[in-house]
């Protein structure tokens, strides 16, 4: 809300005058999301020791851990829900120790249906990760995908990140998630000094919240009741209705990107995966992935193998380029590359092939 600096120093004078020279305090235990050293909070102290989760010290401290979710489950006579609790709660990483979220476990334990819900997302407003989505890079949002499809993605971190920096990079905002809570980070790998971690969403609960979040960011932007005949005619088929609402959501709600980019397809291929999070429950939805002789842009792969399977390939005009010459070019590709491959392997027939090319705010879409 613009008080950022006047907080810290804040912080920095009420922190200092508590903890140092207090001969009152032996010792002192401060937990929270970001480490404070970078904002100098402690620049008149020393002999601190910061922990973060990715480090081994404390793991086992800062949530419930395996073998007390047996207990507990012991306890309370409702061994049948383990796998249940298991599958919302858990998943979250402390240097080596999976656990779970306490606060969600003791809302779990003291339900009368013992039905699973996302009990964490009741405890706050999550603006800050609605923040960070609508206004990140156009990768995270695509990223998002894979994240929502249980595909984890490889990115290092940095423990020294700071609120006022968190949009600066995908690395600033992936760290914050993980830091936070919405993410978790395994398969630690050094590569040339650096280190990455695969990350990927702890559990059924975050990745509800996420989804919610995501489909709220789109809603906000057009009407929900276009959107939903736009997937309708997508999933049936009506290439006519499907190019004529994505013409409209394109031009009423692309000008929050920006169109002027040389990877200017990656935010269109953005924009229309946002658009996909709906389908989500059931189909899979897939970006960038390799499939006959190259990589589709996109794909919508039904859970129901006698449903229809569409292939997208998204284009950008180019100079000299008309839009019939880029629509036969794009469905030449899907045909040539032989994108349907992977699909076909599933046991689903039923594809549809469709070309959607852009030229600034207009879009034509062809069935091959």
């Amino acid at each position: 809300e613009g008080y950022y600096r006047q907080m810290i120093a804040f912080m920095r004078g009420f922190l200092g005058a508590g903890l140092k020279d207090n001969t009152n305090i032996y010792k002192s235990v401060l937990t929270g999301i970001l480490r404070v050293a970078r904002e100098s909070i402690f620049s008149d102290m020393n002999n601190l020791g910061v922990y973060t989760l990715i480090q081994q010290e404390f793991g086992d401290k800062f949530g419930v851990t395996e073998r007390e979710i047996e207990q507990i489950v012991t306890y309370f006579h409702i061994k049948d829900k383990y796998e249940e609790i298991k599958l919302w709660y858990n998943g979250y990483i402390f240097g080596d120790t999976v656990v779970y979220n306490p606060w969600s476990i003791v809302n779990f334990v003291s339900s009368i249906d013992k039905v699973p819900r996302a009990y964490w997302a009741n405890t706050s407003s999550n603006r800050i990760i609605k923040d960070l989505i609508a206004n990140s890079p156009e990768i995270v949002r695509s990223e998002f995908q894979d994240l929502l499809q249980d595909i984890p993605i490889t990115k290092s971190l940095d423990e020294n990140i700071v609120f006022d920096e968190l949009t600066q990079n995908d690395v600033n905002i992936y760290s914050f998630l993980l830091f936070s809570g919405y993410l978790k980070a395994f398969d630690k790998k050094d590569y040339d000094e650096e280190t990455y971690y695969k990350l990927l969403i702890p559990n059924r609960e975050v990745k509800q919240i996420f989804r919610h979040i995501i489909i709220k960011w789109i809603k906000a932007s057009y009407e929900d009741r276009r959107l939903q005949m736009l997937l309708k005619a997508l999933l049936e088929n009506d290439i006519e209705t499907f190019e004529e609402i994505l013409s409209e959501f394109v031009l009423e709600t692309l000008s929050y990107f920006d169109t002027q980019k040389r990877d200017v397809e990656r935010v269109y291929q953005a924009f229309i995966l946002g658009l996909l999070v709906n389908l989500s429950s059931t189909h899979t939805i897939q970006s960038n992935k390799e499939s006959g002789y190259g990589r589709y842009d996109v794909s919508i792969i039904p859970k129901d193998p006698t449903k229809r399977a569409v292939i997208m390939e998204l284009k950008k005009i180019r100079l000299n380029e008309t839009k019939d010459t880029a629509l036969t070019n794009a469905l030449k590709q899907i045909e040539d590359k032989k994108y349907e491959t992977e699909i076909l392997k599933k046991g689903i027939t039923n594809i549809s092939k469709l070309a959607v090319v852009f030229d600034g705010k207009r879009v034509w879409v062809k069935e091959g």
